[in-house]
């Protein structure tokens, strides 16, 4: 019979994962307590769920929500570290902090019920956040057009200093 406390575990992993579209797992063998509490409460910041569980645990609450992983993937120490695909700011804080300790980095990852590698999700955690590709794509549409403007308003320009110019030479 299984143990209550691993089937509540479960059942809460199973939820959090359940309602978070990516997942980063990384190993953080040597890593403090303070460092992590640190880590934890900037992802709480940004509405991410950081969670410790066993390995079986883990790939119990992954099953249960239709994502196959083989065991190879669950070794030593692992942090879950839950996010929506619309805000990736925790899995980017991870990745950063990730490069200051050492013993603390990204081992592979989820998204969208899929299961990717190492290098894909450190290309997510390296993409530009949603408020500044929202920037980028309003600089991008505005540019055309306010080139435009510019371009008449020089014409415009032009027109009125040659009449200003007539006006002065025949005063």
């Amino acid at each position: 019979m299984a143990n209550k406390r691993n089937t509540d575990i479960v059942s809460s992993l199973t939820e959090d994962i359940k309602q978070h579209d990516a997942a980063v797992l990384m190993e953080y063998a040597g890593v403090t307590h303070k460092q992590f509490e640190e880590i934890r409460n900037l992802v709480r910041d940004q509405h991410g769920v950081v969670r410790v569980v066993k390995n079986a645990l883990l790939k119990i609450a992954f099953t249960n929500n239709n994502i196959d992983i083989t065991n190879e993937k669950l070794t030593g120490p692992t942090v879950v570290v839950l996010a929506k695909t619309d805000n990736l700011s925790p899995i980017k804080i991870m990745h950063d902090k990730g490069s200051e300790l050492e013993n603390f980095g990204i081992k592979w990852g989820v998204w969208e019920k899929a299961v990717i590698t190492k290098d894909y999700a450190l290309r997510l955690a390296t993409l530009p956040g949603r408020e500044q590709l929202i920037a980028q794509l309003v600089g991008r549409l505005k540019g055309p057009q306010a080139r435009l403007v510019f371009s008449l308003k020089g014409n415009l320009q032009k027109l009125v200093l040659a009449l200003n110019a007539i006006r002065e030479q025949k005063n």
